[in-house]
């Protein structure tokens, strides 16, 4: 950040409190976690200038706070747990604690050139229902293993019954999803241009538009970057004629199991392609189809063509992959 005199506020949030530090540091405060909390809080930023508020994602407990900063005045940012655990070992600030998290959320907010831009508005139900999605899979999934295990004929049957139970519910609230993204002029472009791509079905397709925002205006790298996709690079030394050595990087294939800490991991059910899966997506997105004149007029934000939409996500299907 170009500006040292500003005024930094980390957040820290917990199920029923905020902690909230200022950088420069020697200021904090602690309120409960509700509509009494947020009004000191407010007062808190006004009272000693703050000009950048950021705060740690907190498995969905930060979104009251989210939406409450939206509407503030005072530009705010949302950070992954990962960078700021990163940005601690990089400061070798290893003790923790709530009022020490906010410091250091507070610090690297301080850190930064520019805040990542919080949520739209538009994705807060869309990211409610896929949430709810996400659980009912996962529900499925534990249910399918008590079915598999039990030794008891009548408990296998009543596992059977609430799995095609909750299977009926996950259909019925995808096409739910998919409604209300079809809505939308914008989202639901975005949605039929990835199912347009060989492997990727609506439910993929639904995570990406929902839990990747960014699609559309970000490059090919940043957003491989951003969901930890970037293929990993593997090196390897050899000696030349003349003795010395030298190093070739060749990119390997990008695997779901090879994922960095990202915002979106785990949000998209993606399973491993084959090498020449990744031969076919990658020759997909490097070669954009030609627009037409009414869909160049009506999409107000850089093309969702292959130059913007980074590596193609793993196809649905499964495959082995080969490093």
């Amino acid at each position: 950040m170009n500006d040292t005199s500003m005024i930094c506020a980390g957040i820290d949030v917990a199920k029923g409190k905020l902690d909230i530090a200022l950088h420069p540091p020697g200021k904090h405060l602690q309120v409960t976690y509700d509509a009494a909390g947020l009004k000191r809080l407010d007062a808190f930023l006004v009272k000693h200038g703050v000009g950048r508020v950021g705060f740690e994602a907190s498995g969905g407990y930060e979104w009251r706070l989210l939406v409450h900063l939206r509407a503030s005045p005072v530009p705010a940012g949302r950070f992954q747990p990962a960078q700021v655990r990163y940005f601690a070992k990089s400061r070798l600030k290893l003790a923790k604690n709530d009022k020490l998290d906010a410091a250091l959320i507070a610090a690297f907010t301080a850190n930064l050139d520019a805040l990542p831009a919080l949520p739209d508005a538009r994705f807060d139900t869309l990211n409610a229902e896929l949430t709810y999605l996400e659980q009912i899979e996962d529900q499925v999934s534990v249910l399918k293993t008590m079915a598999e295990t039990t030794r008891a004929p009548s408990l296998k049957r009543l596992h059977e019954q609430d799995i095609a139970r909750l299977q009926k519910r996950r259909e019925a609230r995808m096409l739910l999803i998919a409604a209300l993204v079809a809505k939308d002029d914008e989202l639901a472009r975005r949605r039929a241009l990835l199912v347009s791509i060989k492997g990727i079905g609506l439910r993929t397709a639904l995570a990406l538009v929902i839990r990747l925002p960014e699609l559309g205006s970000l490059s090919r790298g940043e957003i491989a970057a951003l969901t930890g996709l970037a293929p990993p690079m593997t090196t390897t030394a050899a000696k030349g004629a003349d003795g010395a050595m030298s190093e070739a990087v060749a990119p390997g294939c990008a695997r779901a199991c090879s994922w960095a800490p990202s915002p979106h991991r785990d949000a998209i059910p993606i399973s491993r392609p084959s090498t020449g899966a990744c031969a076919r997506t990658a020759n997909i997105i490097s070669s954009p189809p030609s627009p037409s004149p009414a869909s160049s007029s009506s999409w107000p934000m850089p093309s969702l063509h292959a130059a913007h939409l980074g590596p193609l996500p793993m196809p649905e299907h499964k495959h082995g992959c080969s490093p």
